[in-house]
């Protein structure tokens, strides 16, 4: 038996565990690498903390529940639940008070503090960028 012939049955199966998670609906993340970071899966977005501290968000979609994601500061995280378009993302100011927005997949995001408005905000990123 070829090596290849060898190692069709494992990526099958891992397949078939990676549909099977994504069809469950709900949001998983992956803590993402610096060479992964400019890359975006199907029905993923990424988000990037550079609000210098530990901070903690509200994510889903409309057929999901929310999920709490801990982002410590610097760190970037790839979030999906396998098959929406769009996602909803909740995010404390820091007073009492939060911001949300509506989110595409396929793209970059960042957290940041937002002087103008004194908040703790969202802004896209440009591809490549």
């Amino acid at each position: 038996m070829s090596d290849a012939a060898r190692r069709l049955p494992v990526c099958t199966a891992v397949l078939v565990l990676l549909a099977a998670t994504a069809s469950a609906g709900e949001i998983q993340d992956h803590l993402v690498t610096a060479h992964e970071s400019t890359l975006v899966r199907p029905h993923a977005l990424s988000i990037h903390n550079s609000a210098e501290q530990k901070i903690t968000i509200s994510v889903w979609a409309d057929a999901t529940k929310p999920v709490d994601i801990t982002l410590k500061d610097g760190e970037v995280r790839e979030l999906t639940d396998g098959s929406s378009n769009q996602y909803v993302v909740r995010i404390p100011t820091g007073r009492d008070g939060e911001v949300k927005y509506r989110l595409e997949s396929q793209k970059r995001y960042q957290i940041y503090w937002n002087e103008s408005r004194g908040l703790w905000d969202l802004v896209e990123l440009e591809a490549g960028g």
